[in-house]
């Protein structure tokens, strides 16, 4: 829950008293659709679990960084090529990674810049009356 949930919470903490004297401001946070669907193909209890957490700090945050016209938001990105699901056998050809590819509409693994482009526009002013929301950025896993 460290890696999860403290970082998250500890970081919003310390920039809180700064971003409400601001006026305005935006805050991102990194959910998952393992938030929302648990893993057939990996043990992920802890990162489940952790990710639901942070939806629901997001939600929180919303509400009360609303009356400071201050937006908290979350993205729930599916499985992104990287290192880390690289050493899971995510991107190379074989079952896991059909397995995978079978829970998409879009069959392709996410980017870090599709995760960064929802980022970016959720911080941007044209995201400026959407806070509360989560964004999957899931190639369609959430639809299937």
């Amino acid at each position: 829950m460290k890696g999860e949930v403290d970082l998250v919470y500890l970081l919003t903490r310390h920039a809180w008293p700064h971003l409400t004297a601001s006026g305005a401001g935006s805050i991102v946070n990194f959910a998952s659709v393992n938030a929302f669907r648990g893993s057939r193909l990996f043990g992920m209890a802890a990162h489940c679990a952790g990710k639901g957490a942070v939806l629901a700090l997001t939600r929180q945050m919303a509400v009360e960084g609303g009356p400071y016209n201050l937006r908290a938001n979350s993205i729930s990105p599916a499985i992104i090529a990287s290192d880390a699901t690289a050493a899971a056998g995510a991107l190379e050809p074989g079952e896991t990674r059909e397995r995978l590819l079978s829970r998409m509409l879009i069959k392709r693994l996410g980017t870090p810049e599709d995760v960064a482009a929802c980022a970016i526009f959720l911080a941007s002013d044209e995201a400026g009356w959407i806070t509360g929301a989560d964004i999957p950025v899931d190639g369609g896993v959430m639809a299937n």
